[in-house]
């Protein structure tokens, strides 16, 4: 258990709890998403996930110290171009017409959740 990566999981409870005003469960479910260990390995798309979190519990600093870390190091650079896409709200024009994998389709629609 101590191996999978729940930041998705956590992520999307913790909207639950949002939308439903329980701000207490909301913050505790978004620090866990923020504080999964660099170290640790897990889905890197899941890094997108931890930024948002990052970014509801209002550590900006944090979320783009990640951002530099982790996400602007990519070395494939048709999934930077993705990542920082969704970063900024819109998926670039040249990852839609590429193939994306379930991880992202994912992050797209939980991107959607989150509006």
């Amino acid at each position: 258990d101590e191996d999978i990566d729940y930041r998705i999981e956590d992520y999307l409870a913790a909207l639950c709890y949002e939308k439903n005003n329980q701000k207490a469960s909301a913050g505790k479910f978004y620090g866990q998403v923020a504080s999964y260990p660099e170290t640790k390995p897990g889905l890197k798309a899941n890094r997108i996930v931890q930024v948002w979190a990052l970014q509801k519990l209002g550590d900006e600093m944090a979320a783009n110290e990640l951002i530099q870390k982790k996400l602007i190091t990519e070395k494939d650079e048709s999934f930077k171009s993705w990542i920082m896409g969704l970063l900024n709200n819109s998926v670039s024009t040249d990852m839609v017409d590429r193939k994306r994998d379930a991880n992202m389709l994912l992050l797209e629609k939980v991107q959607e959740l989150s509006k």
